[in-house]
């Protein structure tokens, strides 16, 4: 495997940010047990022999090693329960402190969390093969609603609290440079994409909801897209050949993204609190993920 060309370690020497690519898929309705079967058959298809370990998505809970026994456990008895007790998702891993495979599916609840987006999360290596993402992409989408999402490469933070804050501050600094590696918080994208998606990326993903809010919207986006493809559920439209990292400092214009973020800027979010960190504010937040159609005010 090539070296990660975005690397960050912390003064103690463990990892502060990376490049990853991902899939992020976000959903007006957290996942019962029937749609968490299927998301979870279609990871498990093309990636079960490289899972060591999965863990609830409630707080505090403990990984639990991946064994023949435990996917049976789960398969039969933890999953039919989703949603039932405390356990809105689950989370599986390759165990990799880098470089690492995650997948997962979280639903916030209607009534204490309103307002907030369910996901369904896809992590890779930063060299995983986009023509796998853009086929896994396809297949969920396929087979599920959902409100919208990307693909492409993005940034990742360390999350605990000892790291957090540096982590986003060097975010802050790469994402500016490297406009097509996403600054990417989760936590905080949920409570905004119920109405219209984030930013472009290599793959953007439109459900249902926004498709029928403006469809000449969508036709125009179609023209810009280095290619499309639809289902009964979403439209898929990849902005150019391959995943880039558009480098600033070497001039590196991510034309493609720019046609496609022209076009569907309509659908573009209005507001979205910052990631985090002491660098990011509500107002460079929303400039920076309108890099695209508004690249001088960045």
């Amino acid at each position: 495997m090539n070296t990660n060309p975005i690397s960050v370690v912390a003064n103690d020497g463990s990892l502060l940010v990376e490049l990853k690519k991902g899939l992020v898929l976000y959903l007006a309705h957290p996942p019962g047990p029937a749609t968490a079967r299927t998301i979870y058959d279609l990871a498990m298809n093309r990636f079960a022999s490289r899972i060591q370990a999965y863990r609830s998505t409630c707080p505090g809970s403990a990984p639990v090693p991946w064994t023949p026994s435990a996917r049976s456990l789960f398969e039969g008895t933890i999953l039919p329960k989703l949603r039932s007790r405390m356990d809105w998702g689950y989370m599986f891993s390759d165990g990799r402190g880098s470089d690492s495979l995650v997948f997962m599916f979280h639903g916030y609840r209607p009534h204490t969390e309103a307002g907030m987006a369910s996901f369904v999360r896809f992590d890779f290596e930063w060299s995983f093969d986009s023509n796998e993402l853009h086929s896994l992409a396809r297949d969920l989408i396929g087979c599920m609603h959902c409100l919208s999402g990307f693909g492409g490469y993005y940034l990742q933070a360390r999350f605990a609290p000892k790291y957090r804050p540096d982590a986003f501050d060097r975010v802050f600094g790469l994402a500016m440079r490297y406009w097509g590696a996403e600054a990417h918080n989760l936590d905080v994208s949920v409570n905004h994409l119920k109405d219209g998606f984030k930013c472009v990326n290599w793959l953007t993903i439109l459900g249902n909801h926004l498709r029928s809010m403006a469809p000449e919207v969508i036709e125009q986006a179609k023209r810009a897209a280095h290619s499309h493809f639809e289902t009964d559920h979403a439209i898929l439209l990849q902005s150019e050949l391959a995943p880039r990292l558009g480098d600033r400092n070497r001039n590196e214009w991510l034309n493609g993204y720019a046609a496609v973020a022209n076009a569907l800027l309509p659908l573009q979010v209005t507001e979205h609190a910052p990631f985090g960190g002491t660098l990011w504010d509500e107002d460079n937040t929303m400039r920076y993920l309108r890099r695209f159609t508004h690249p001088n005010d960045v």
